[in-house]
């Protein structure tokens, strides 16, 4: 748990290169930590489709397409939310993958939004128990869901210059915006939440205290990896607020270092960053690779191997016996 002790010496292994490098780089991906063996994970886009991966033997995929989130809810059916899932997280198994950035759970506040297609309904807690049950599905098989675009992002023209304003009351922000990201986390127990280009208010989400500590973290008990929208205008999508708001990994192609190895306050919240990526990583399939039953300790494929070769030695000595055996016989009956 993320409480445990031990993190404090797991986290003096790391380099302040190592540090820097993890949480200023994340896109699409997490970078490997070569010291402690943590992998480069592999996180595609979404929420309709697993956007791109990479199978055992190089070949780049893309995974099957499915239809749009309101045609899902049309359904009415969580069963079937969970199977697309499951069906997500057998995908991911098979390229590679993960983490995955969905499922999308914005509100349907106008018909008119650029991505309705992407989220569930209009209606908060229906879209809450789809998207939690395609998380649950997904985290079945090992897949870190980055639930999307948290919060209030309900429009698409013009939210990503220098971030659209969204101004509603608390009331109704709990009650409608937030609220399906709520039971994703506490239902669906996601481990991972996108934040949004917009601001709420004059604060942008990925670097707003009040939503990314006091209330996802402090009133839901979220505990896992928030990652910010793709960071391609730093001047507003501030680094540093992130961090310092709660938010672990910066989605940009062109990190933009935001600590300061002197600063005590810098450090501290960077090491909150850290541990909060490497647990969505260490509870995700990841780590398949370094397990009991996916890859063997090198004395076990020993033992194998030595097995091996003993059952091969005993046909071969039984097969000579069983030859001279049949051979002597011949040899009695020409002699009779």
């Amino acid at each position: 748990e993320l409480d445990d002790p031990q993190w404090k010496t797991f986290m003096d292994q790391f380099t302040w290169d190592e540090l820097t490098a993890l949480v200023t780089s994340g896109s699409f991906s997490t970078a490997a930590v070569e010291s402690v063996d943590k992998p480069r994970t592999v996180d595609p886009d979404g929420p309709n489709q697993v956007k791109n991966g990479v199978l055992a033997d190089g070949t780049s995929v893309v995974g099957w397409g499915w239809v749009g989130a309101p045609v899902i809810a049309s359904t009415w059916n969580a069963e079937l939310a969970y199977e697309q899932g499951i069906a997500v997280g057998n995908e991911a198994l098979w390229m590679n993958v993960n983490g995955w950035y969905g499922p999308a759970m914005n509100i349907h506040r106008s018909p008119f939004s650029g991505r309705n297609f992407e989220y569930y309904s209009e209606d908060p807690f229906f879209s809450g128990k789809l998207g939690a049950a395609v998380v649950i599905g997904a985290r079945s098989r090992g897949v870190y869901c980055q639930v999307k675009h948290f919060a209030v992002n309900e429009q698409e023209t013009h939210r990503s210059i220098s971030g659209d304003s969204s101004w509603l009351t608390e009331q109704s922000m709990r009650e409608i915006y937030l609220r399906p990201f709520e039971i994703a986390v506490k239902e669906g127990g996601t481990r991972a939440v996108m934040t949004s280009f917009n601001r709420i208010g004059t604060r942008w989400t990925g670097g707003d205290y009040r939503l990314l500590t006091e209330i996802l973290r402090n009133e839901w008990g979220f505990e896992g990896v928030v990652i910010c929208d793709f960071n391609t205008i730093p001047a507003y999508m501030n680094s540093r607020q992130m961090a310092y708001a709660g938010g672990d990994l910066n989605l940009a192609t062109q990190p933009v270092s935001w600590c300061d190895e002197s600063s005590a306050a810098d450090v501290t919240v960077l090491r909150d960053n850290i541990k909060n990526i490497f647990y969505a990583v260490v509870n995700s399939n990841a780590m398949n690779g370094e397990v009991i039953g996916y890859k063997m300790p090198i004395w076990q494929i020993f033992l194998i191997v030595i097995d091996c070769v003993i059952v091969v030695g005993v046909a071969v000595w039984g097969f000579f016996v069983i030859r001279k055996a049949l051979k002597a016989k011949d040899d009695e009956a020409q002699a009779e």
